[in-house]
């Protein structure tokens, strides 16, 4: 319980630990993305220097840069932890969140999960143990579980799963103009290289060798 924010009591401890996780999850997600952004980066400003001859000598050195600081970011975040530590709120937070709406459907000493979870058995039977005194009638616990449990991860995954559906689609949708564009345009370079042919240089540059390479 040392890591575990202050709090007065159980739905405190849960809002805290919701709180820092949510906070914790964007940085996570920021050394991750970042060294996504900084590899296409090092394609493109180095698709760049060489299409436009700006630096054709120094393009290799300036994607190696880039892709080294890619390669540093993970490192700093599997130092400072802070993937694990976000992870390890979410998980205590659900679990707290799953206790609160179901503890009373078991005993205190043998809480739901507590067997799925072993190394967070302590953690739920002291959170249960916490809540043995707040057991409403049957008919209560059923009802206050159907509406704050059940129903509001219904509602919640029916948003999440349309957001996603149509987020999915645009991404499909850009896949597939880009693989395509891809093709045609790099089987045009190949061909006109066969052939021999003199393209304008903006044409030469951009259409047949930036942008399939991007």
């Amino acid at each position: 319980f040392a890591n575990f924010p202050a709090a007065g009591n159980l739905e405190e401890l849960f809002a805290a630990l919701d709180q820092r996780a949510m906070q914790g999850a964007p940085k996570s997600r920021l050394l991750a993305a970042g060294s996504i952004t900084l590899n296409q980066a090092a394609t493109l400003v180095y698709g760049v220097l060489v299409a436009f001859s700006l630096g054709v000598e120094a393009a290799p050195a300036v994607k190696f840069l880039l892709v080294t600081v890619a390669a540093i970011l993970p490192w700093i975040g599997a130092r400072t932890r802070i993937h694990e530590r976000w992870m390890d709120d979410r998980l205590h937070a659900e679990l707290l969140r799953s206790l609160l709406a179901s503890h009373g459907f078991s005993p205190p000493l043998r809480p739901i999960a507590a067997e799925l979870f072993l190394s967070e058995a302590p953690f739920l039977r002291s959170a249960a143990w916490k809540l043995a005194g707040r057991v409403r009638p049957w008919n209560e616990e059923k009802s206050r579980y159907l509406a704050e449990r059940l129903d509001g991860q219904i509602r919640y995954l029916d948003a999440k799963g349309n957001f996603a559906a149509r987020r999915l689609a645009r991404f499909m949708n850009l896949f597939k103009i880009s693989s395509l564009g891809a093709l045609v345009l790099g089987a045009t370079a190949i061909t006109n290289g066969i052939a021999g042919g003199k393209q304008p240089y903006l044409v030469d540059a951009v259409l047949l060798n930036l942008l399939p390479n991007i």
